[in-house]
């Protein structure tokens, strides 16, 4: 069936999967026979066009070949390199160069995995940022050559968003979080569990579920980098399973609950309370939580699937920040932001009703305020980072007094000392238009 993208020469099937009683419904975006063909049409005029022949293969998500060409006179191995390659991009939902350039500074052990050819020439085939498949090229002058023509052909179906199906009343599950490059644009939005130091897991590594079928701590002394946090692993060997394929490794949900993204809220995990779903790996607050995600498996997934996207658009924040927390990692200096809204004045909360948001730690005076500040967290913490609202209308960061503080505009706005409070009320409505102009500036220049 066509989607409304058109002029992308878009040939991906939506096929809809009931996942559980009540009607839940999911659709996934599916590379059909005809994209196939279009991304080996698109790819075999390249080749033709540079006077190179070679073998072109395309296969599915799950790395199953959809068709495939061997341009004549070009050397017999090359078909099974093409196809061999497609599946490694499929698979690992990264271009084989990746892969290549990794063996190629001295991380050997990635050879040992099964079914993988990290030869230049594969190449991902995408909607928004989701992989639907991937293109192999083999038997042109270069790898570099094999990678160009793989790109020309991926290019002629893959999109950076679908609309909605015009069969179909069910909006398609499509992502803008992200380019089709990977790379990270400025009005991007993200949300994931990280600690103060942008660590993410709690410092866990997110391979040896996969691998070792149990929570394993990581060390520092082996990280990397993924969207906006620090991942840390047990081994060598896992930093390259999870450098190969980030996607396949990365915690759901922004390493948050599980179950409270399917009932619209983002909470806390324990590294001990987890699951491998169909390949994907889903964290919970606590024994409580799992028992209720376990009570309709595949319906809250499905909840927390649909539910997820809103929860970045509301709560996500740009690729920096800047957050006010002590050495733990404690924001407002452990006072309560709810109850500032609820109870009209600052109270000291305590750790054992603990939440976290966006790297910084909030404590609540009670469970009650942890649970409207998890369904909203955006709506109750402070401005400005949790830094003073009059420093920031002037363009400097300072820090606060929990008990200088106001509603302004339906924000909480805290100062540093009576003094600030004061300056800012006397024009509160223009100081803090004007420090919501500075802000972006201050964070760009002082955040991480």
């Amino acid at each position: 069936m066509e989607s409304k993208a058109k002029t992308w020469s878009l040939t991906v099937a939506l096929a809809t999967i009931s996942i559980a009683a009540g009607a839940q419904i999911m659709e996934k975006h599916v590379l059909t026979l005809e994209g196939a063909k279009t991304a080996i049409s698109a790819a075999e005029a390249e080749a033709k066009r540079l006077g190179v022949g070679g073998a072109i293969a395309v296969v599915d998500d799950g790395g199953n070949l959809l068709n495939f060409v061997r341009i004549d006179g070009t050397f017999a191995a090359g078909a099974n390199v093409s196809i061999d390659k497609a599946r490694t991009a499929a698979m690992f939902k990264k271009p084989t160069k990746a892969f290549e350039d990794i063996i190629n500074n001295g991380r050997f052990t990635m050879t040992a995995l099964p079914d993988f050819t990290p030869l230049q020439g594969g190449v991902p085939i995408s909607v928004g940022d989701r992989v639907v498949g991937a293109i192999g090229m083999s038997g042109a002058s270069s790898a570099q050559q094999d990678e160009e023509i793989a790109m020309v052909g991926a290019k002629a179906v893959s999109a950076p968003s679908v609309g909605r199906s015009q069969d179909s009343d069910a909006p398609t599950q499509t992502s803008m979080e992200s380019s089709r490059s990977g790379t990270t644009t400025s009005d991007e939005r993200f949300l994931v569990s990280r600690d103060k130091s942008g660590v993410a897991l709690q410092g866990y590594d997110p391979v040896a579920y996969f691998t070792d079928q149990k929570p394993a701590k990581g060390n520092p002394k082996w990280k990397s980098e993924h969207k906006h946090a620090t991942y840390y692993f047990a081994s060598a060997e896992h930093k390259d399973l999870f450098d190969a394929a980030p996607g396949k490794y990365e915690p759901q949900f922004g390493g948050y609950c599980g179950y409270a993204a399917s009932i619209n809220r983002i909470s806390p995990i324990n590294p001990n309370f987890w699951q491998v779903l169909d390949g994907r790996l889903v964290l919970q607050h606590n024994q409580k939580a799992l028992d209720k995600w376990n009570e309709d498996l595949n319906g809250n997934l499905a909840k927390a699937d649909t539910n997820w996207p809103g929860l970045v658009a509301k709560n996500g924040i740009g690729p920096k920040d800047l957050i006010n927390t002590d050495r733990k990692g404690v924001a407002i200096q452990g006072y309560d932001p709810v109850a500032y809204f609820l109870e009209g004045s600052p109270m000291k909360g305590k750790k054992e009703f603990e939440s976290t948001y966006n790297g910084a730690l909030y404590h609540f005076v009670s469970q009650d305020h942890r649970y409207k500040f998890e369904d909203n967290p955006s709506k109750y913490v402070p401005q400005f980072g949790g830094f003073c609202g009059y420093a920031a209308s002037i363009n400097k960061v300072s820090p606060i007094n929990p008990k200088y503080w106001q509603i302004q505009d339906g924000r909480l706005v805290l100062q540093h000392t009576k003094k600030a409070y004061d300056l800012f009320n006397q024009d509160a409505a223009g100081n803090y238009a004007k420090a919501q102009a500075n802000w972006p500036g201050l964070v760009q220049k002082y955040g991480k």
